[in-house]
């Protein structure tokens, strides 16, 4: 049966996002085509077969994914090639100005359940200001189903850790950009991947080597950035 010329055309982002979700819904419950097919027809809100397939074969087709390093279970892109992706989207858009890009590397550990225990590694980048602050601004670059280990995190990232490492420029339709990197997330993260311990710990602070029973010593004064004045290494 020949589509219309409506399903054939490009979809917006509202639409896109849309269908999103119901590729996650029938992803999650594991829902067959033919399943799928005879609810779409009952329904007017779930897109038919044919547009979840054809989103489906994009979402394949725009990242080669790869398995992560070391023991724990896990899938990755590139760097480089989601970076220049994103960039390439922004110079169409004309929504890139100066040549550095700020870049800011986050991770976030997730439960999904009581056994499932995930960690999710996302950049932003801070060119896109307000896009930056919203979720359609974080793009993934490694799941995990691990726990936030300092050595877990070590070895299943060593492949990205290793690529940023080598990366401080990126070329985009014939333009060289700078890249700035910063590093996010909340504070179990960031300690998990500074090796410290617990909050509880002697020197639990990130940023200066404070112990904790001179926290309360106002007089005394710590630096962020000095460290002749107690401040980590960067």
């Amino acid at each position: 049966m020949q589509q219309s010329d409506t399903e054939g055309n490009e979809i917006t982002d509202t639409q896109a996002d849309d269908i999103n979700y119901w590729i996650y819904i029938k992803d999650k419950f594991n829902i067959s085509n033919d399943a799928w097919h005879e609810m779409a027809l009952r329904s007017k809100t779930i897109p038919n077969t044919y547009k979840t397939t054809r989103k489906i074969n994009e979402l394949n087709q725009q990242w080669k994914i790869r398995d992560t390093p070391g023991q724990a279970e896990g899938v990755q892109i590139s760097f480089k090639e989601s970076l220049q992706e994103q960039i390439a989207n922004l110079q169409r858009k004309g929504d890139l100005e100066g040549d550095t890009i700020g870049v800011k590397i986050s991770g976030d550990g997730t439960n999904i359940g009581k056994r499932l225990k995930l960690v999710n590694v996302t950049y932003t980048i801070l060119n896109e200001k307000e896009a930056a602050m919203s979720e359609k601004g974080n793009y993934v670059l490694a799941i995990l189903k691990t726990s936030e280990n300092y050595d877990n995190l070590k070895e299943s990232l060593s492949d990205l850790t290793q690529e940023m490492s080598k990366l401080n420029k990126v070329t985009v339709e014939g333009k060289t950009y700078n890249i700035e990197y910063f590093f996010g997330g909340d504070w179990k993260f960031l300690a998990c991947v500074c090796g410290l311990g617990a909050a509880s710990q002697d020197y639990a602070c990130i940023w200066c080597k404070c112990p904790c029973n001179q926290r309360h010593d106002i007089q005394r004064v710590w630096s962020l950035s000095n460290s002749a004045q107690g401040a980590r290494s960067p």
